[in-house]
């Protein structure tokens, strides 16, 4: 499941934007918190959009994963993230 469908958005409230650095080891444990995805869009230089499709998807976009809520396991959050790229096969930009 790629997101949680237990998330419930409300029309017209902010969603708080959870941004994890991730390498090719970990995910790191500080984040960097922000009250909506306006203001995540605004802080982390991207659009929107962007954060939009890739909020709880565990698809990385940029070295970074975007959530809605704060990663409570974060080795298990890797495996997944981990498993995810290699299904899609994020690192190559080659057309098969």
């Amino acid at each position: 499941m790629l997101k949680d469908n237990n998330t419930i958005y409300v029309r017209g409230k902010s969603k708080e934007v959870y941004v994890y650095e991730i390498t090719s080891n970990y995910i790191n444990q500080k984040y960097a918190k922000y009250k909506s995805i306006i203001e995540a869009s605004q802080l982390q230089k991207i659009a929107r959009g962007t954060i939009s499709i890739y909020i709880d998807t565990n698809i990385p976009f940029r070295g970074k994963l975007y959530n809605s809520k704060p990663i409570i396991d974060l080795k298990e959050t890797f495996k997944l993230v981990k498993i995810v790229s290699n299904d899609f096969k994020l690192n190559s930009n080659i057309a098969q």
